[in-house]
């Protein structure tokens, strides 16, 4: 089988990889380029072979650069393509034969309401076919993890340069400096003789320390002490031998080559040339001391001397040039003893003349350029358990395997889009196009197999036209969103027809309206919001009495059971309003609240604002008396019968289903108001928390007891499950749609009662009740997503 490896990552992460991927290929050129140049210098001095190397290592450490900043001189095949894998998953079995019914406009039987003790919805997970296998298996590899390994790599190369920088610092500060007697007096004999005109800081260690130099700034020459006791001979060999290192600028050309190996460590042309760097170093030096009229018998003698005498720190090495070292010592002595040997040195002409062809060889190197351009192949979409949602099979066309199941929150990509203009014109195509366009994978907090029981259940509920959204209460992950009707996103690939989008355009129900995110009156639900708003504002312990109706001025507002019977509910605390969705409760509760009450609480409760999911799609709503609704009905008073409105999800509040599931969440928590989590790679956030932003705990409790009793024995007992307990609350808005009077049917909740795990809410436009249409859709739901909880 052939392997091919796809990179993912950001912009400057794939720039990095390619630079250095690029980098290190041509360095390698120049160094084996270097290394056939010295192969045929054999009989060249040292110093000229170590000039070579020094080029070829100056060249690779400044290539990077040089891609960065010449032009490109394109001229060269494109050596790496992008690909993506083929379809992992595809969906079938009874959940995607009901939902392509559902799609298709066909009739699907309705079952009346399920009473608690029947079979709930059976659970049918994605099924996960293998598919053939392609000719190319991909292996996706995440850049920043090739960066990070380069980078480890590097720093750990170089940790031993700075550690001996340091080192040479403080036996710089404890050695004493010579500044008159006959070390002095020689070193300038010396200097003058090799014709060094820099200033060299002369150093006396302890008795036993290797004579050395470094520094590329300021020169330092370390002597042991009791040099100025030396016999002339070894006094002048030693100082020959190391202040050639300085006239020669060799700590400098040791840094480069640190640099160079640290960029190009995974090349052994580049270990190897630091190697002989060094080694050729060393010799020229050797070289320039047999130059000047020391015998080689007697340096040779010297040097072993100073081997046997003298120690030497291994992190000296890498930044400072000593006289000897046991290792390679013996082919030193043979090269010294070498009468044969080419000990001539390197004229600025000739370093001029090398430099100029090493810059002739490695800038149009380095301008080299791929003639066509990488192909990246646009990334996949997958859910929290690896379903793939959208792919480019083969690199061609973009496929959607789950079609109009999650047409909504995937979207779908344009045809040929322009330079500079996004390719993602829907849902998670559009939010995160940047990333994928890159060819990086987005992982959902979705999950298929919930998304597909939640389409199900609408379906068998007869809901077609609404939204649902189910949310993970304990970290706000977006683990299903519904939105009916829907439409085939494959049908966009590669371009809509006419015929389609006139289709589309002319569906009176909006499928391509994404409802989750859409803002809907939200009828008695926004009783919730006012019991969270009292449970902050102190009021949660108010008992209040249900007339049947309420009268603000000449405005009279029934309450449900008045309408429906002429009864009342009587005397009610908060738990029990919210059981019995009473009007006149919350009516009176609104009004002991205030504007200011209600119009703070919901906003920390992420009314009034979009979720933050980043869709485009996502509706702020309305919340009465905020700054946001003066503006829009600049007119409006905030009058009591107006607040009492507010308390009921009437006149002119709006909220999207996202936003009442996330209100469902958060008393399910009772800590925190999530902000819904679409990428599950993305760490979880939230809005506020209830706690530090003033709820009273106690108060939290009797507003989830006021779920729990609406489904037990409240308008919501339709939910009412024995398989899980369910909490919850129910909704009815009264609305106008194409200028006749409709309904918004509502249920909002979580599951298990009491461990919550799930959040989720309902909507259903044209529903007459939202007890009787809602509620067994949300406890078909629950059963099967809770089932072995």
């Amino acid at each position: 089988m052939n392997y091919r490896i796809v990179l993912v990552g950001s912009v400057l992460a794939g720039w990095t990889v390619f630079t250095l991927l690029d980098a290190a290929a041509k360095a390698g050129i120049l160094l084996a380029v270097a290394l056939l140049v010295v192969l045929c210098m054999r009989r060249a001095s040292s110093a000229s072979r170590h000039l070579v190397w020094l080029c070829a290592l100056t060249g690779a450490l400044l290539l990077p650069l040089g891609l960065r900043f010449l032009p490109q001189w394109q001229v060269l095949p494109s050596w790496m393509r992008w690909e993506e894998a083929s379809q992992l998953f595809v969906h079938n079995g009874a959940v995607a034969n009901a939902f392509s019914a559902l799609v298709e406009g066909k009739e699907i039987p309705i079952r009346e309401s399920q009473s608690s003790d029947q079979t709930p919805v059976k659970y049918i997970p994605v099924t996960k076919t293998k598919a053939p296998e392609p000719e190319s298996q991909i292996v996706r590899f995440p850049a920043k993890w090739l960066i990070t390994g380069w980078g480890t790599v590097a720093g750990l190369l170089l940790l031993p340069v700075a550690i001996s920088a340091f080192a040479l610092r403080r036996r710089a500060s404890k050695a004493r400096r010579v500044t008159s007697g006959p070390l002095l007096d020689e070193l300038d004999s010396v200097k003058k003789e090799l014709g060094m005109r820099r200033a060299i800081t002369l150093l006396e260690g302890s008795p036993e320390v290797m004579p050395m130099v470094w520094g590329i700034l300021r020169y330092r020459l370390l002597l042991p002490e009791g040099a100025d006791e030396w016999s002339a001979q070894r006094l002048r060999s030693v100082l020959l031998h190391e202040v050639s290192h300085l006239r020669r600028n060799d700590p400098l050309a040791l840094l480069i080559g640190h640099f160079a190996l640290a960029i190009h460590w995974f090349n052994p042309l580049a270990w190897y040339a630091l190697r002989q760097l060094r080694i050729e170093q060393e010799n020229a030096c050797d070289d320039c001391v047999l130059r000047h009229g020391v015998r080689s018998s007697d340096y040779a003698a010297e040097m072993l001397s100073a081997v046997a005498t003298f120690r030497t720190s291994g992190i000296d090495r890498f930044a400072a040039l000593t006289m000897a070292r046991p290792s390679g010592i013996e082919t030193r002595i043979s090269g010294i003893l070498d009468s044969k040997r080419n000990r001539r040195s390197i004229t600025r002409k000739l370093i001029l003349v090398c430099a100029t062809v090493a810059a002739l060889a490695a800038v149009p190197v380095a301008m080299l350029r791929a003639g066509e351009p990488r192909e990246i192949v646009r990334g996949r979409i997958i859910d929290r358990n690896g379903a793939v949602l959208a792919e480019n099979p083969g690199g061609q066309l973009r496929s959607y395997p789950f079609g109009a199941l999650v047409a909504h929150q995937v979207g779908y990509v344009r045809d040929n889009p322009k330079e500079n203009e996004p390719a993602g014109i829907a849902g998670v195509e559009s939010v995160y196009d940047g990333r994928l366009a890159r060819g990086e994978d987005v992982t959902l907090a979705l999950d298929l197999e919930i998304q597909q029981t939640v389409t199900q259940a609408m379906a068998v509920g007869g809901i077609k036209i609404g939204a649902a959204v189910v949310l993970d209460c304990r970290n706000g992950d977006l683990l299903a969103s519904v939105s009916l009707p829907t439409y085939d996103n494959n049908q966009f690939i590669p371009k809509l027809s006419k015929e389609n989008w006139n289709a589309l355009r002319q569906d009176r129900d909006s499928p391509t309206n994404n409802r989750a995110f859409a803002a809907f009156t939200p009828g008695s639900t926004f009783k919730l919001l006012t019991a969270m708003a009292a449970a902050r504002t102190g009021h949660a312990g108010e008992i209040l009495h249900c007339t049947g109706y309420e009268t603000y001025g000449n405005a009279r507002t029934g309450c449900w059971i008045w309408n429906k019977s002429k009864g009342v509910h009587g005397e009610l605390d908060l738990t029990g309003g919210l059981a019995q969705s009473c009007n006149c409760y919350f009516g009176q509760l609104v009004n002991k609240i205030g504007k200011d009450g209600m119009v703070e609480a919901a906003g920390l409760l992420g009314f009034g604002a979009p979720t933050g999911v980043g869709s485009p799609a996502d509706s702020p709503g309305v919340v009465p008396g905020s700054h946001a609704w003066e503006k829009k009905f600049p007119n409006a008073v905030m009058t009591p019968h107006e607040l009492a409105q507010f308390s009921m999800g009437q006149g002119t509040s709006l909220a999207s289903p996202m936003q009442l599931a996330v209100l469902a969440a958060t008393v399910a928590n009772g800590e925190k108001v999530w902000v819904p989590r679409l990428d599950l790679d993305a760490p979880p956030q939230f809005r506020a928390d209830l706690l530090e932003q003033g709820w009273d705990k106690n108060a939290l409790t009797a507003v989830r007891a006021g779920m729990r009793a609406c489904v037990s024995n409240g308008t919501g007992q339709a939910a009412t499950s024995a398989v899980v307990e369910i909490a919850g609350t129910t909704g009815t808005a009264q609305t106008v749609k194409r200028g006749e009077p409709s309904h918004n049917a509502w249920f909002i909740g979580y599951a298990p009662a009491e461990d919550p795990k799930y959040a989720i809410a309902i909507l259903a436009e044209g529903g007459e009740s939202g007890g009787r249409i809602c509620g067994p859709v949300a406890r078909s739901i629950f059963e099967t997503i809770c089932a072995g909880e």
